[in-house]
């Protein structure tokens, strides 16, 4: 029961949720970074340049002050110790393990190389070429983060809800199991995120002052941060042995490996992540008047790096387009010095020529494709056959046989049901604005129970966007280093809307058939077409701005 708001329900005493935390430990963090490089230039020949060196990285662990640091170690977790809240835990105050956050990395070595090539020795077709690698280090804020899992401190939701202060005073913060989580780091490994970056272009001269670059510009990253729960509750553990069906315990916490704790936060270098792309430039050098600069990029982002994860226990399933993907990105500028139309009719007028010449009109327009998006499911609610009269029938929908999540489809919790995607969302839907269905119902449906959804979704992208912003602008001189500038701006010039990414959570109904033994019988409907794939509303109007500055 509930007031409605949440200063109302505390004078009232009905509190949805409690929780208690102690005082944060102060673990300061230090690290120690050792650094050195060298680089030389080699012009070869006349028309051929070597760039060359190498940087040299030696970064130490984090180490976290005052003998702070703890993990967690599986060998010797002991499932007959729990209450004791350094069950599987190690700790740097008793000498157990070191005090950094990771393993030792070995020294990196960062070999950069470039090169210039004037190919016909004319200067107006260059090649040019690089490679290199980097390296960084691991955020240290969350091997801080660490200092303050138990048994150093602790924070503590409990589950149920609470009707009155009394009940909340007399109620055990660790009185059940699974509501104490941990975050640690894996202090074996030593691995060190990683990028190696390449490119290669072709710069031609096609006359009238404009030069076209074409590059072929991508990287790789190794050893990206992941953070994963080692204690998430295996695949099919809640299901009776031999079925798919839930046993009478539908309580995930249960089912941890390690069921003293709930979640565990392993931070380890896991993730990969890649990207390719065709960029080609086109620059146009002040000439009568006009200077112009125009980009276009066709790419891919992929990667592993996803959050939050798909599947916990395979992070392979989760490789594919990255959110910060944008397939087409194109961007158009130019300065244009407008003629002065008093040297021709007004000569020697200096009102004529103060009103009327130097002025400069700019314009910038900048058009992109959507981000990606993936088809996701938060609800699933099990139905009955109409006239269904028999009781075991009917029991299948029950609390205690259904939970419209991954512990029915999975016995799991910690693998979410993804739902089958037959064919692109986008080709049976035409969209051209708000409360329209950018993608198509009849796309979805759900897996069967036991079966896994389509990770590996079709590409299919939010409304891109375009945009013109445009200013006239000139400049009064006044002495010799004092100017005044009048600007008349306008941003998104043209009032064009950008719309909203569509709603791209799906909830289902689980349909069982009259007189059905088994909830594996059932097949799904989308239980929210009607508001599934909708863009629900768009953004952006023009904005004029008039301003004078003064230049000194």
């Amino acid at each position: 029961m509930t007031t409605g708001n949440e200063f109302g329900d505390i004078l009232s005493e009905h509190y949805k949720a409690y929780l208690q935390t102690t005082r944060s430990l102060a673990a300061p963090v230090r690290g120690t970074t050792i650094e050195w490089y060298g680089q030389d230039s080699w012009k070869v020949t006349r028309r051929l340049t070597l760039n060359y060196g190498a940087r040299f990285t030696w970064s130490q662990p984090w180490q976290v002050l005052h003998n702070a640091f703890l993990t967690f170690d599986p060998k010797v977790y002991d499932p007959t110790r729990i209450g004791d809240f350094t069950n599987g835990i190690l700790l740097a105050s008793k000498g157990q393990i070191g005090n950094g956050g990771f393993g030792a990395p070995h020294p990196a070595i960062q070999p950069r190389l470039g090169f210039a090539w004037d190919v016909f020795g004319k200067g107006k077709s260059v090649l040019r070429g690089g490679f290199g690698t980097y390296v960084h280090r691991q955020d240290s804020n969350q091997v801080n983060n660490i200092a303050n899992s138990p048994p150093q401190a602790f924070t503590s939701n409990p589950s149920q809800q609470f009707t009155s202060l009394g009940q909340i005073e007399n109620t055990d913060p660790f009185g059940v199991l699974g509501n104490l989580s941990l975050a640690v780091s894996d202090v074996h490994d030593s691995s060190t995120p990683q990028v190696y970056q390449w490119s290669l272009t072709w710069s031609q001269s096609i006359g009238f002052q404009t030069v076209v670059e074409t590059s072929y510009v991508g990287n790789t990253t190794r050893h990206l941060g992941r953070s994963w729960d080692i204690n998430a509750v295996p695949l099919g553990a809640m299901w009776l042995p031999g079925t798919q069906t839930l046993g009478a315990d539908t309580n995930a916490q249960d089912f941890r490996p390690f069921n003293q704790w709930g979640s565990i936060s392993l931070i380890d270098h896991s993730l990969t992540s890649n990207y390719n792309s065709l960029q080609v430039t086109a620059r146009r050098n002040a000439a009568k008047g006009l200077t112009l600069l125009g980009a276009y990029t066709w790419s891919k982002a992929l990667g592993t790096a996803a959050t939050p994860f798909q599947d916990q226990f395979d992070s392979k399933r989760n490789y594919g387009l990255q959110a910060w993907d944008r397939a087409h990105n194109f961007s158009l500028s130019f300065i244009y010095d407008l003629p002065s139309p008093s040297k021709r009719h007004f000569s020697g007028n200096w009102l004529a020529k103060g009103v009327l010449d130097t002025w400069r009109f700019s314009a910038i327009a900048h058009y992109t494709s959507g981000p990606p998006l993936s088809v996701t499911t938060t609800g699933i609610s099990c139905v009955n056959a109409p006239g269904e009269a028999n009781p075991t029938s009917l029991g299948l929908c029950s609390s205690t046989n259904f939970i419209g999540d991954g512990r029915t489809w999975y016995g799991s919790n910690a693998l979410a049901v993804l739902p089958v995607v037959s064919s692109n969302p986008r080709s049976g839907a035409s969209s051209a604005g708000v409360n329209e269905h950018w993608l198509d119902p009849a796309s979805i449906t759900l897996p069967p129970i036991g079966q896994f959804g389509t990770f590996e979704q079709p590409t299919y992208r939010s409304p891109g966007s375009n945009k013109w912003d445009m200013t006239l602008f000139k400049e009064f001189p006044i002495r010799e280093k004092l100017r005044l500038q009048f600007r008349l701006a306008a941003f998104d010039v043209f009032n064009r809307a950008q719309l909203l990414a569509p709603q791209t959570t799906a909830q289902f109904f689980w349909n069982l058939p009259l007189g059905a033994t088994s909830l594996t019988q059932g097949s799904a409907s989308l239980a929210n077409p009607e508001s599934f794939g909708v863009i629900s509303n768009k953004y952006g109007h023009r904005e004029v701005e008039f301003a004078i500055k003064l230049i000194f």
